[in-house]
């Protein structure tokens, strides 16, 4: 198939899917987008989102990713189980395009996506070969990426108590990346959470610059994780390029 046309569907194929993720979080329980003590109000009854408003962003996301992901993958494919992992990988980055909006809209990040986010992540570990692995690189690294993960976001919250007696982010944030980390591993969860971090900090500085937000005001960080990931796992080649480029001037 050419290359262009390859391109060009898969940008197709991930915008067309954000109508079905809206759909999908409207159909979720109100229960879903509220704190454990918290009892559901109006503002969590379906719809929640339209794609007039959250659907043509969460479009352009996922038509992005899903080209970046073809580029990286499918266009030398030649293995059956390559396109099975990349359509996996597809589902997962829908998931996590989804806890961004949660978290964006009522600063939670419900529990059902990040266990589906977890699966989604552990299926393509396992369907990788073992046979050219070696046991801690087959079942060793999902795990150590999942700890590395959520002990990011425990060093911040220990960080955050010594400072301000209080938890800097929140369990959401720790089962996101713990989910994540599965599928990207101990390093490159490192990479993804600093991405997301510096993201963050570039966004407040400028609404704080404009005056849209206060230096204690809360700001949910779970959508520049995801943003984070997004941009690890589609870019990862040219990631390490640039940090082999950065280690040669040291």
């Amino acid at each position: 198939m050419n290359i262009t046309v390859t391109l060009l569907s898969f940008a197709v194929l991930g915008f067309a899917a954000a109508p079905l993720l809206i759909f999908f979080l409207n159909r979720m329980p109100d229960k879903c987008f509220c704190d454990y003590d918290e009892t559901p109000n109006e503002s969590h009854q379906a719809p929640r989102f339209f794609f007039k408003k959250e659907g043509w962003i969460c479009g352009l996301l996922l038509s992005g990713s899903f080209v970046l992901l073809a580029e990286r993958f499918l266009l030398a494919a030649k293995d059956l189980r390559v396109y099975f992992i990349v359509v996996l990988a597809g589902l997962f980055l829908a998931t996590l395009v989804m806890i961004a909006l949660a978290d964006l809209k009522f600063s939670i990040i419900p529990d059902e996506l990040v266990i589906v986010a977890a699966i989604l992540a552990v299926i393509p570990r396992l369907a990788s070969r073992y046979g050219g692995q070696s046991l801690f690189e087959y079942l060793g690294v999902p795990v150590l990426g999942a700890l590395v993960g959520a002990g990011l976001i425990l060093a911040i919250n220990l960080i955050g108590r010594l400072i301000y007696k209080k938890d800097a982010l929140g369990m959401g944030d720790l089962k996101l990346m713990a989910a994540c980390g599965i599928l990207c591993g101990p390093t490159w969860i490192i990479v993804a959470f600093l991405i997301g971090v510096l993201a963050a900090g570039i966004c407040f500085a400028i609404f704080m610059v404009a005056g849209k937000m206060s230096g204690d005001q809360y700001r949910p960080l779970g959508p520049f994780l995801v943003f984070g990931v997004l941009f690890t796992i589609c870019c990862q080649p040219t990631i390490q390029a640039f940090i082999n480029w950065y280690l040669s001037l040291l």
